[in-house]
């Protein structure tokens, strides 16, 4: 079944495309184009079950945007995937990310289809992106799309008013396989001092025990003096017990640029009001066993539920500096206060010619336990899976 939907989604990725191309001239402002991205990588590293392992991968991003007179554009992308590690063989996988129409007027625009719909002006975590959020852990990781529809309205300068509607059953906490629909709106305004985003969205429970809807508020907030200053706050509160934590999640970053631009620094605070544990709490208390450390991340299931994060404080350092405008490198830190483990990770960066870029990256997970034989902590080598990885990769842009 899950081939014939890959087999499914490929069919009509290629007939869009098709379209597009033989649609006659009087609808299409230019020939279509398209760009893309090829990525061959190799990760290695050891493992806390398996021992030393590797993957490597052959990755491809193809997108087709097609615009229509300036009145609209037809966005499709695609991603196709070969990789092969030390205890399978090669298997490929192809995938729509993107595959969306958009309307334009004078003061709004439409969209609808299969695609991004962001929010917040967080800059590493950022709890208002609650349709389909990204990991800091690994900013590198490309994000799926979700099916549905947003419209932008302009009539008043300076405010965006934006309608919205998502499934939301891809998000990373949800193991349910019927749809989680989420809709709402959003008020941007912005100014030269600051930019303020706030949101309201109501979505139908997850557990189909209950009857109580899901309510989401947002406020997002950035400005400049001397560095830059970004909030980003999200509180989710249901009536009953529909699945969906209550709580307020809160980042509270400042980023600063140096060295006439050469060094970026960012610090990010990050509150998780919906945890699942307390401080004093230990990881056993997630999965209900003291043995859960024995079973790889795939196999366990948390009692309350699957989610990113599973404490309330988090800190988050960054920092990039450009060697030369070809070659740059940067260091990342997300840590949890509470159980004191971190993930360190540090990256290089060099493009021998434009559109080809080398990378080489390294993570290791610390804890108390890998520092003094103490308890293993959320972002440990147990939990993560994983007690080194190096990735190294090649991307080439066209």
């Amino acid at each position: 079944m899950k081939n014939l939907m890959k087999n499914t989604e490929l069919f009509l990725f290629i007939v869009l495309s098709l379209i597009a191309v033989n649609t006659s001239s009087t609808i299409l402002a230019d020939q279509p184009v398209i760009s893309g991205i090829s990525e061959s990588s190799i990760k290695a590293g050891d493992t806390c079950y398996t021992g030393y392992s590797w993957m490597a991968e052959q990755f491809a991003n193809i997108r087709m945007r097609a615009d229509l007179n300036d009145r609209g554009v037809i966005h499709a992308a695609v991603n196709a995937s070969a990789s092969s590690n030390k205890d399978e063989k090669t298997t490929t996988n192809i995938e729509i990310e993107r595959l969306y129409m958009s309307i334009y007027s004078e003061k709004s625009d439409i969209s609808a289809g299969f695609m991004r719909i962001p929010f917040g002006y967080g800059q590493a975590f950022k709890p208002s992106d609650f349709i389909n959020p990204r990991n800091p852990l690994y900013p590198e990781a490309r994000l799926k799309g979700v099916l549905g529809a947003n419209a932008q309205f302009y009539h008043i300068q300076d405010i965006k008013i934006q309608l919205f509607a998502a499934d939301r059953s891809d998000s990373a906490q949800y193991i349910e396989e019927n749809s989680i629909v989420a809709g709402g709106a959003s008020l941007d305004y912005h100014n030269p001092l600051f930019s303020v985003q706030t949101l309201y969205a109501i979505q139908q429970p997850v557990e189909h025990s209950s009857n109580s809807p899901v309510h989401f508020a947002g406020l997002s907030l950035k400005f400049d003096a001397i560095a830059g200053f970004a909030i980003d706050t999200l509180y989710a509160h249901d009536g009953e017990d529909s699945g969906e934590p209550d709580g307020l999640k809160a980042a509270f970053g400042i980023d600063y640029s140096l060295l006439k631009g050469k060094l970026y620094l960012l610090m990010q605070y990050f509150y998780n009001g919906t945890s699942s544990l307390k401080s004093s709490d230990k990881l056993d208390k997630l999965y209900g066993s003291d043995e859960w450390y024995k079973l790889s991340p795939y196999d366990r299931i948390p009692a309350n539920g699957f989610h990113e994060y599973y404490r309330r404080h988090y800190l988050l350092l960054n920092g990039v500096y450009n060697l030369s405008d070809y070659t740059s490198i940067s260091a990342i830190i997300v840590a949890n206060i509470e159980d004191y483990s971190f993930i360190p990770s540090i990256r290089t960066e060099h493009q021998p010619f434009q559109g080809l870029t080398l990378g080489l990256t390294f993570r290791i997970p610390v804890d108390l336990y890998v520092i003094n034989g103490g308890s293993k902590g959320e972002l440990g080598p147990h939990h993560a899976g994983y007690k080194n990885q190096l990735l190294i990769d090649a991307s080439m842009r066209f």
